[in-house]
C-alpha cells in the first residue's frame, strides 16, 4: 500500500472527525479547545458538546474500528469475501438475544446485556455452520444460510417486540444502530470490552498469513485451525455483542471495509487488520456525518445505522462491479423431481389445502382456550376476507417465483431476494409519507406504485 493512500486515509479520517464537531454548533474553536481540556461552562451548548458530541465521535470510532476489525478476521479466517457478522447472521442473533433479556429478565440488563448478545449472536453462527457445514466456509451456500438465519431472527425479533411493546417498543431506533450518547457512561463500558481487539491487531497477524496457505498447508506448518478460528471467532463475537448492546446494529462495515483495504492495497495479513479497522472507523465518521447533516433540515433523529446503508451499499455495489470479472461465478442446479405429480400425490396436496382452510374457518379463541364451532356473522366477516387474501397472495407469490426461477435458471432467484419486494414496499411508503395520503385512500393506484 502506498505511503498516499496511508497518509490520504488518516487525513480524511481527521477531516471528516473535525466536521463531525462543527455541524449545528455555535461554539468557536477556541471554546471547543478549552472544553477538551477540561473547562466546560454552565452553558446548554458547551454541555452537549461536551457530553453528547464528543462521547459521540469516540463511540463512532471505537465501534467503526471494531466492526471493521471483525470483518476481516471472519473474511479472512473464512477466506471469502462474502462474509460480516451482518451477512453470518451473528448481528441478528446478537440483536435477538438482547430483545429476549430486556422481555425475559428486564432487572438483568443492568449486567448481562453483553452475554446475552453472545449468546444469541453464537447461536447464530452455530445454526449457519449447521445449515451450510463446516467445509462450506468458502463457498456461497454459507452466505444463503447467513441470510436464512437474518430472515428467521428477524421475524423473531420483529414478532417479540410487537408482542411486548411495553418492554421492547423503545428497542426500534436502537435497533437501527443510534450513536446518540447522553455522557461518556457507554463509551466508559464499551471500551474496556473492545481490548481484546488489541490482542487480535498485535498476534493474529501471523497465524491468519499461514492459514492463507490453506488448512492442510497451515496444519503442516504446526498451525491449530480449529483453536485458531475458535479463539478469534469467540473473540470477534465478544467485541461485536459489546458495540451491539450499546449503539445497536450497524450493517455494512464488517463487509465493506474488509474489501474496501484488499482493494486499495492491504497485501498482508496484518496489513489488512489494520486497514480494515481505519476503513470501519473514517465510514462510520462519514456516515455519522451524514446523519446529523440530514437531522438539521429533518428535525428528526436520524439512525446512524440508515446512513451507514446510504453509504455502504454504493461501495458495495461498486466492489461488486470491480470485482465480477475477477471472481469465479457459481451455477446451482435447479432441483428437481418426479417429471410429473402423481394423481395421489395431487389429491394429497388439494386435501391438505380443503383441510387447513376448513380449520382456519372453524377454528376460534375464546377466553384464552381454543374451541372448533361455526363461525358467527361478525367472526365470519372478519375470517373471509383474511383467508381469501391468504389464498390469493400466496398462489400470486409462488407464481411469480417459477416465472423468476424459469426465466432466469436460478433456483434463488424470488422477489424477495431480487430486491422487487423491498422496492416496491419503498414506492408505496414513500408516495404515501411525501404526499401525506394514507395506504387506503390510495385504492387502485396501490399496485401500479407497487409494479
Amino acid at each position: 500500500m502506498s505511503n498516499r493512500l496511508q497518509y490520504g486515509a488518516i487525513i480524511a479520517l481527521c477531516l471528516f472527525a473535525f466536521n463531525f464537531l462543527q455541524i449545528d454548533s455555535n461554539l468557536s474553536l477556541m471554546t471547543q479547545w478549552q472544553i477538551l481540556q477540561g473547562h466546560v461552562e454552565q452553558d446548554f451548548d458547551q454541555i452537549d458538546w461536551a457530553f453528547s458530541r464528543l462521547p459521540r465521535l469516540a463511540m463512532a470510532l471505537l465501534v467503526g474500528a471494531c466492526i471493521g476489525l471483525i470483518g476481516s478476521v471472519i473474511q479472512q479466517l473464512t477466506r471469502n469475501p462474502l462474509l460480516s457478522p451482518t451477512t453470518l447472521g451473528t448481528s441478528s442473533g446478537a440483536w435477538l438475544g438482547l430483545i429476549v433479556l430486556s422481555i425475559a429478565w428486564p432487572e438483568g440488563q443492568t449486567h448481562y446485556q453483553a452475554m446475552a448478545a453472545m449468546t444469541g449472536s453464537i447461536l447464530a453462527l452455530s445454526l449457519v455452520l449447521l445449515i451450510s457445514g463446516i467445509r462450506q466456509l468458502t463457498g456461497l451456500s454459507i452466505v444463503l444460510s447467513g441470510m436464512a438465519v437474518n430472515l428467521l431472527f428477524g421475524a423473531i425479533t420483529t414478532a417479540l417486540i410487537l408482542l411486548n411493546e411495553e418492554y421492547a417498543q423503545n428497542l426500534f431506533i436502537w435497533g437501527a444502530g443510534d450513536l446518540s450518547q447522553n455522557g461518556w457512561d457507554k463509551f466508559h463500558w464499551l471500551w474496556p470490552h473492545c481490548l481484546v481487539g488489541i490482542a487480535i491487531l498485535l498476534y493474529a497477524g501471523k497465524p491468519l498469513t499461514l492459514l492463507r496457505l490453506g488448512q492442510s498447508g497451515a496444519k503442516g506448518r504446526g498451525l491449530n485451525v480449529t483453536a485458531l478460528f475458535l479463539i478469534l471467532m469467540l473473540c470477534g463475537l465478544w467485541m461485536l455483542s459489546a458495540a451491539i448492546t450499546m449503539v445497536g446494529v450497524i450493517g455494512f462495515l464488517g463487509l465493506v471495509s474488509p474489501n474496501l483495504a484488499r482493494l486499495i492495497g492491504a497485501r498482508t495479513a496484518t496489513s489488512e487488520l489494520y486497514w480494515s479497522s481505519l476503513l470501519g472507523a473514517l465510514i462510520l465518521i462519514m456516515a455519522d456525518n451524514l446523519a446529523l447533516f440530514i437531522g438539521t433540515f429533518s428535525f428528526d433523529i436520524v439512525p446512524t445505522g440508515l446512513a451507514t446503508a446510504l453509504l455502504g451499499a454504493p461501495m458495495l455495489i461498486w466492489l461488486i462491479l470491480r470485482q465480477k470479472n475477477q471472481e469465479t461465478n457459481t451455477s446451482f442446479q435447479t432441483i428437481r423431481g418426479q417429471s410429473h405429480l402423481s394423481q395421489k400425490g395431487l389429491c394429497f396436496v388439494f386435501a391438505l389445502l380443503i383441510m387447513i382452510i376448513l380449520l382456519g374457518i372453524f377454528s376460534h379463541f375464546e377466553l384464552d382456550h381454543f374451541v372448533l364451532r361455526l363461525p358467527n356473522e361478525f367472526s365470519w366477516e372478519l375470517k373471509w376476507p383474511r383467508l381469501l387474501s391468504a389464498l390469493s397472495a400466496g398462489a400470486a407469490m409462488a407464481v411469480s417465483g417459477v416465472i423468476m426461477q424459469r426465466l432466469i435458471h436460478n433456483p434463488l432467484a424470488v422477489p424477495d431476494l431480487l430486491g422487487l419486494s423491498a422496492g416496491a414496499v419503498l414506492a408505496m411508503v414513500g408516495f404515501s409519507a411525501y404526499f401525506g395520503i394514507r395506504m387506503g385512500q390510495l385504492g387502485r393506484w396501490l399496485p401500479l406504485l407497487a409494479v
